[in-house]
């Protein structure tokens, strides 16, 4: 591994360690289930509900062929079909609230060319009527989302992947609750 590598190891180990505990656990979740071996859905249902478990599992079900096909040819058809999905799961459920750990996540699921329609994907992602939390304050995030289309991310693929120490139980936060519960895709959560 050559130093400019090694550096962004570090800054993606770092920008993982910055997420709340809780959207760590989602990214980790996320790319288990993206891996697509029963044995991660198993252990996924003992810390998630079933059904969001099983929801998860048919969005992400051949993530290695999505990210082929659209790192081979970045289409709006492409997008719609194999990305936008995942988006409206990952946000529409509220695994991920920040827009740090969507682009986290995201980048680990469909590679580096993906880097740079991150920012406007999860701004159309939360101004989805079918997909967001109406009740979430988004601005701040919205903001981030913005700063980052404008400072023009590279397309360089990344070098981290975390995976999920299943150690003590995580302590509960008074924003979020313990089991998330999954919307069906399509359904305006009112």
């Amino acid at each position: 591994m050559d130093e400019r590598q090694r550096r962004r190891l570090q800054e993606e180990q770092s920008s993982y360690e910055e997420l709340p505990v809780l959207e760590r656990r989602a990214v980790c979740f996320i790319l288990d289930i993206a891996k697509g071996d029963l044995a991660s859905v198993q252990t996924w249902s003992n810390v998630f509900d079933f059904s969001l478990v099983s929801a998860a599992g048919s969005i992400l079900y051949a993530m290695e062929e999505k990210k082929r096909r659209v790192a081979d040819a970045l289409s709006d058809e492409l997008l719609y079909k194999y990305v936008v999905p995942v988006c409206r799961f990952i946000l529409g459920n509220s695994l991920i609230r920040s827009f740090d750990g969507f682009e986290f996540a995201l980048v680990r699921l469909f590679g580096g060319e993906l880097r740079p329609f991150v920012g406007s994907l999860f701004v159309a992602t939360l101004l989805d009527p079918h997909a967001g939390d109406p009740k979430r304050p988004i601005e701040q995030e919205m903001l981030k989302a913005l700063d980052h289309f404008r400072s023009g991310w590279g397309t360089h693929a990344p070098v981290f992947f975390p995976v999920w120490d299943f150690g003590p139980p995580l302590p509960l936060q008074s924003d979020q609750p313990d089991t998330i519960l999954v919307r069906p895709p399509g359904r305006n959560p009112t």
